[in-house]
């Protein structure tokens, strides 16, 4: 950006107006950089993270093959039964993406399984997922965000789940998922997903958008089975996570994880759901990631409450990075509370992405780690 302001200055305006114009960009540039390093937490890295869950004060920590959980869904709740979305996710900006797995986890029996795949043959490294209840038949279908190698195109892989095992159904690519990070089924092959980026991950204007959220051109889009469309269009909402459907199926719920950390309300018209109108915006001043809602109709979001945290953890630099989970009750859009129901500095759980709550228990999953927490009232 400054090579090319440069000689665009240097053609017009000579040496010293150039030098100074430059200067003059790069002073708003730092201060600019500052300000979000600042609101991202630069200046709390030190500060420490107590761990409290006053609600689930009953907390365990469980170990499993399940690596980077980073997405959970609720498969049933007597037993309370869940599935996993697990990959090494630190390999998502190499050239070649190791492959992840679908893993079932029992909390009644704090066994964590792997679920067999039947006729999926490609690169798997799930990301986003959700579960789909066909009413007429009552066959639970998994969606699934996929993601291949750098430079092949993002996908959502549909399965059905049936006698403990995963049945491929559709493979669905489409030319507006660009970087896919969850999904939100409504039919057997209709759902929303969200692009947190404008941009492939092989691109540079990735890196830059990551920086500069304003710039990424991020997207939700919906799929009818056949067509796509933008719901929310590119440049209306910043790095879009989570998604998620009011019990009601009013309303959809999008995680916005850039700062301060957003949840957006849309109206859902069953007769139009190609076009999300925005309804409500929620400050949650933290970095809201996936969303579940609950039998109570509240919604759950795993969140990290320090960016820098974060990123120091992606990295490999730390061990861990805080974890925290809020519930949000939105039955009432007039009177929206928000109520942290779990904290920790990492030991728990570190960099938690995802919460499911389910009677008297609460999951909580990480982005990166081979542990997640199972917590009871």
């Amino acid at each position: 950006i400054f090579y090319s302001l440069a000689v665009h200055c240097m053609m017009s305006g000579g040496f010293r107006v150039c030098g100074n114009f430059v200067l003059f960009v790069a002073l708003i540039f730092v201060a600019s950089s500052t300000w979000h390093l600042q609101r991202s937490g630069l200046f709390g890295v030190w500060k420490s993270f107590q761990s409290n869950s006053s609600e689930f004060a009953d907390c365990t920590t469980v170990y499993s093959d399940a690596i980077g959980s980073e997405d959970a869904v609720l498969l049933s709740h007597d037993p309370p039964v869940f599935i996993l979305s697990s990959a090494p996710r630190r390999t998502m900006m190499e050239a070649f993406t190791q492959e992840g797995r679908l893993y079932k986890f029992n909390a009644t029996s704090k066994k964590v399984s792997e679920i067999p795949l039947e006729g999926f043959t490609g690169i798997l490294h799930p990301h986003g997922i959700d579960l789909f209840r066909i009413p007429a038949t009552g066959e639970v279908l998994l969606f699934v965000v996929n993601h291949q190698h750098q430079g092949m195109s993002e996908q959502v892989v549909i399965f059905e789940y049936r006698d403990d095992k995963l049945i491929h159904r559709r493979t669905v690519e489409n030319d507006k998922f660009i970087s896919l990070n969850d999904v939100l089924a409504i039919g057997e092959d209709k759902f929303y997903v969200t692009n947190d980026h404008g941009h492939s991950r092989e691109n540079f204007m990735f890196l830059i958008t990551t920086i500069i959220p304003r710039l990424s051109r991020a997207s939700v889009v919906y799929f009818d089975g056949v067509s796509s469309y933008f719901a929310v269009k590119p440049g209306e909402i910043q790095f879009p996570n989570g998604i998620a459907r009011s019990k009601d199926s009013s309303r959809v719920f999008v995680a916005s994880a850039a700062n301060p950390g957003i949840l957006f309300s849309y109206y859902f018209d069953s007769t139009t759901p190609g076009t999300l109108l925005e309804e409500k915006t929620l400050v949650v001043g933290t970095g809201i990631d996936n969303l579940d809602v609950a039998e109570d109709s509240s919604v759950w979001a795993g969140c990290h409450p320090n960016a820098i945290l974060f990123l120091l953890h992606a990295a490999g630099v730390l061990e861990h990075a805080p974890s925290q989970v809020l519930q949000i009750e939105v039955s009432n859009t007039e009177d929206i509370k928000v109520t942290e129901k779990f904290s920790s500095a990492g030991e728990l759980v570190p960099a938690s992405s995802c919460a499911v709550q389910t009677r008297n228990l609460l999951v909580v999953t990480p982005v990166f780690s081979d542990h997640f927490a199972l917590c009871y009232r």
